[in-house]
């Protein structure tokens, strides 16, 4: 995944803290978390929080717990980054 997308990320560093250029890397690792998950969103919360490996053992519940507190503000989606996210979602429950 990281390769695929490497020449849309400033490799000197200039863009580490651009909102968008972050937003985008979450969206993208969340995507690969959800592939790595087949879909199960609880266990990709918990993987883009402690890993695939430890999420599959149960670890993130809490990380999970604090986002799931979100879904009003995931439910409405304002950016492109969020509805990307949604779509990618939606992909595997829809």
């Amino acid at each position: 995944l990281l390769e695929d997308y490497a020449d849309k990320i400033d490799n000197t560093g200039k863009d580490y803290l651009n909102p968008l250029v972050g937003t985008e890397a979450a969206v993208l690792w969340f995507s690969q978390m959800l592939n790595e998950s087949n879909g199960y969103v609880k266990q990709a919360v918990r993987a883009y929080n402690k890993g695939t490996a430890k999420a599959r053992e149960g670890e993130g519940a809490e990380y999970y717990e604090r986002v799931s507190s979100l879904s009003s503000v995931i439910s409405n989606p304002v950016s492109p980054a969020m509805q990307f996210l949604l779509s990618a979602v939606m992909k595997y429950n829809g």
